[in-house]
């Protein structure tokens, strides 16, 4: 194996702590040390890290995680198996003392992980453990504002009807806490929710932003073009950026124009009157929404899943 040890430019201790680390290391494994010269952020470091790696299959190991002894192990052998493209796991949920506090999937692991199914869902719906360079050489690198776990795994999907893979076992014990991508407590940590609302716009609009991308980029190179596929993406891509611009529109008048510019796209009739109360008192509609994920979804987060 080729381990790739690698520090994002982090402001704390955690380049000295992994040098003391890696000179205690007398195992058989090529081990690379180093640091970017400054914070790339999390598609910008991985980019990078693929472009450093020789490797055809590649493990991720995120920081804040905790895996399994024989992780890669277990991957290498699902690959050479199923020759899939992108592999998931069941991790367990553990706090930030390390305490197993519940499960990562609400309702079990997903079975459709065709393109249609990962839009039906509208997530990817798998814990990324490890890829085939494959999904890298031919897409090219991630775009920011995207999240590794929700494109590689839609680049798979275009590429294979078996791309996708998850390892029923728990092979890594996935951390959640208050600054957490995913499982956080976003909602509970008393910030704005109104800001919080339009943030998670911005999310989805990269996020199908990219997929519309790499649909292209497959259909101009004949990899695959599944039907209805672009016509879904295009659609929530438009209903995400008018949704957009009604909740960051501050005058009343721009958010009516914005809510006609909604009804008028013939999107279902039962959103019109769900957006009114939001075009007429944004921040109280924010903060009531807010309230009912406080008290309702994130008091059972944790045993429930995401």
């Amino acid at each position: 194996m080729e381990i790739i040890i690698s520090d994002d430019c982090s402001s704390d201790n955690t380049f000295r702590i992994l040098q003391e680390e890696v000179d205690q290391y007398d195992g058989q494994h090529n081990v690379i040390l180093r640091k970017t010269k400054k914070n790339l952020g999390v598609n910008g470091h991985l980019n990078e890290l693929v472009n450093l790696s020789h490797g055809e299959l590649i493990v991720l190991g995120s920081g804040d995680d905790v895996a399994r002894a024989d992780k890669a192990l277990a991957i290498y052998k699902k690959w050479m198996e199923t020759k899939a493209l992108v592999f998931g796991c069941a991790p367990i949920l553990i706090d930030q003392s390390g305490i197993q506090i519940g499960k990562f999937f609400s309702k079990g692991i997903p079975k459709d992980y065709s393109c249609n199914g990962i839009l039906k869902r509208r997530n990817a719906g798998i814990f990324i453990s490890g890829f085939d360079r494959a999904v890298f050489d031919v897409f090219g690198p991630l775009q920011e504002g995207t999240t590794e776990d929700q494109v590689l795994p839609f680049r798979a999907a275009l590429m294979s009807n078996a791309g996708i893979e998850v390892i029923t076992e728990p092979l890594v014990s996935y951390r959640a806490h208050d600054d957490s991508k995913v499982m956080s407590l976003t909602f509970a940590n008393n910030k704005d929710p109104h800001e919080i609302i339009v943030n998670k716009l911005e999310v989805f609009i990269d996020l199908y932003t990219g997929w519309s991308n790499d649909f292209k980029l497959a259909k101009k190179k004949n990899i695959s073009n599944p039907p209805r596929v672009e016509k879904r993406i295009k659609r929530r891509l438009s209903f995400c950026v008018i949704l957009f611009e009604l909740a960051r529109e501050s005058r009343l008048f721009s958010r009516i124009k914005a809510y006609a510019r909604y009804c008028a796209s013939g999107f279902l009739p039962l959103h019109y009157a769900l957006l009114l109360p939001y075009v007429i008192f944004p921040r109280l509609t924010s903060t009531t929404i807010s309230w009912i994920v406080r008290n309702v979804v994130y008091s059972r987060r944790f045993a429930r899943g995401i």
